[in-house]
């Protein structure tokens, strides 16, 4: 009878489950503290997450980042190239507007030129033109974009502003209030948003970012960027 390596597993690989094992037995006679074994572990699952969960944004990006490191191969990335992408993105746009006419048989000679998937193609075409303009700037277009999709958010209305600056306490000699709970992590207030990053990120993420205290997170979580558990106190990068 054929075995299924994953029975003993618990549908892990064995790839992934010897990973795991690797992060628990650590070789040697020394001891390592609860610290030590607490990241070795987080680490392993955070790899294992990263390799078995889907991340659809940040597969957009990395797509957009291999476009953006193509044309870097193929014609550089001088100022005058980077022009180039910006205008690109009116080049775009002018095609947008032709699509919405044509889909309107607004030229009597060319009649219904264009449907409305032409269209959402062509604003698709803006989008990512506009996208490898941005990773064309800065190399950290996704925190960027998140951050300005959160500001918008926020004047618009769609998710409150979240202040990050520390409540003083009260004038007129108010008795301090019990201590608050220890911001361990943030997370970008859109709707939907589930990456979590440490404190040690706070200085690349936008201020309308939400915080997250250790009573929101009792079981902790992995932080998307450096894999730690947000838990285990960090120092700010």
């Amino acid at each position: 009878m054929t075995t299924n390596p994953t029975e003993n597993t618990h549908s892990l690989s064995v790839q992934h489950a010897d990973a795991l094992w690797d992060a628990v037995a650590i070789p040697g006679p020394r001891t390592p503290t609860f610290a030590e074994q607490h990241e070795r572990v987080c680490r392993a699952v955070a790899t294992i997450l990263a390799e078995v969960t889907p991340t659809p944004a940040a597969s957009q990006w990395a797509v957009i980042g291999g476009i953006v490191d193509w044309l870097d191969r193929e014609n550089g990335r001088s100022e005058n190239q980077i022009t180039l992408r910006m205008l690109k993105i009116t080049e775009e746009a002018g095609e947008v507007a032709q699509a919405w006419i044509g889909s309107f048989g607004q030229n009597p000679r060319k009649g219904v030129s264009h449907t409305q998937a032409d269209v959402q193609n062509e604003l698709c075409d803006v989008i990512v033109t506009a996208a490898v303009a941005l990773a064309s700037i800065t190399d950290q277009p996704q925190n960027v974009f998140d951050g300005r999709l959160a500001d918008l958010a926020a004047r618009t209305g769609v998710v409150p502003a979240v202040n990050q600056s520390a409540a003083g306490l009260p004038a007129g000699g108010t008795p301090p209030q019990p201590e608050e709970p220890r911001i361990v992590a943030y997370r970008s207030p859109l709707p939907g948003a589930l990456s979590i990053y440490c404190t040690r990120h706070l200085d690349e993420l936008s201020p309308y970012f939400t915080q997250l205290t250790s009573d929101d997170l009792p079981d902790g979580a992995l932080c998307a960027k450096c894999g730690v558990d947000v838990l285990i106190p960090q120092q700010e990068a």
